[in-house]
């Protein structure tokens, strides 16, 4: 019984996350491919492809990239990895590398923004930064169709 109740005077390890784009652009977004669920994405629909391991938002194609569509953190933490300087305009799926920023929460999990817009990345590893501190860009860099951003949140034990 004492573990029990010690267990339940824990501190939860729930973490809310937001959706990863500006306030200010939020309704130009709309997913494009969710995580795969095992030939299903997480709402049992088709919105997947074979393999993906996070959740694809579109922006409004080139034009939206051209105009800026700010990406930001879906929730505190650090930095913890970054890249930039990519090429930015695949439209191929084989362009090499992404763009990209990775964000370690105190939950135990991290979060990957993919496929930002060069020379955007507005963070660097070892910085903290809370909920909606603004990363980068959307882009299209690495391996990718058109200007999107893909996040997704793994745990790291």
């Amino acid at each position: 019984m004492a573990l029990i109740l010690f267990l339940y005077s824990l501190p939860a390890q729930a973490q809310d996350y937001r959706f990863p784009i500006g306030d200010e652009h939020v309704q130009y977004f709309y997913p494009t491919a969710y995580m795969d669920e095992g030939g299903q994405d997480w709402g049992c629909g088709g919105i997947y492809y074979s393999g993906h391991t996070g959740s694809d938002f579109g922006g409004g194609s080139w034009a939206g990239m051209d105009e800026g569509r700010r990406v930001v953190a879906a929730a505190d933490g650090v930095v913890v990895a970054t890249a930039d300087g990519e090429y930015d305009r695949c439209s191929t799926g084989d362009c090499g590398n992404a763009n990209y920023v990775i964000i370690e929460h105190a939950n135990g999990r991290r979060t990957w923004y993919w496929h930002l817009k060069q020379w955007s990345v507005a963070v660097s590893p070892g910085q903290a930064v809370s909920c909606g501190t603004h990363l980068g860009y959307m882009g299209s860099s690495g391996n990718s169709t058109g200007p999107h951003v893909d996040r997704k949140s793994t745990r790291l034990n």
